[in-house]
């Protein structure tokens, strides 16, 4: 530290903050593959109420949960292996979308129930 001004610390600081290219592809790609995943929890949600049974219904809704899962995991590794992404950005970006859309969903079931309009 010794030479160096306080003004030069600051400068160099703020160069280092400022969001790059490759911050805002990370945010895009978990945009993107969020976007995907919601995309599919509506197909599997209306697909799911078309079930003539209770139990088909769940098992759907179930089902295409785990099915989601496990293709938002693949998509997360493959953006991570094969993408110039920074790996906290992207990851933090999903993982708080898909905290969100959890947090809107049960929400919404909620609501859904006290109004008495949850079927089959």
């Amino acid at each position: 530290m010794q030479g160096r001004l306080p003004a030069d610390i600051l400068a160099r600081a703020s160069r280092t903050r400022r969001m790059t290219l490759t911050g805002w592809l990370s945010i895009g790609a978990g945009l993107g593959v969020m976007g995907g995943h919601a995309l599919l929890r509506v197909l599997t949600h209306r697909f799911a109420l078309s079930r003539p049974t209770p139990k088909g219904f769940l098992l759907l809704e179930l089902g295409g949960l785990g099915a989601r899962m496990l293709l938002v995991f693949g998509a997360v590794a493959l953006v991570l292996l094969y993408t110039p992404v920074r790996p906290a950005v992207f990851v933090g970006t999903v993982l708080v979308l898909l905290l969100l859309s959890i947090i809107l969903e049960a929400r919404r079931m909620y609501q859904r129930m006290e109004r008495g309009e949850m079927r089959p």
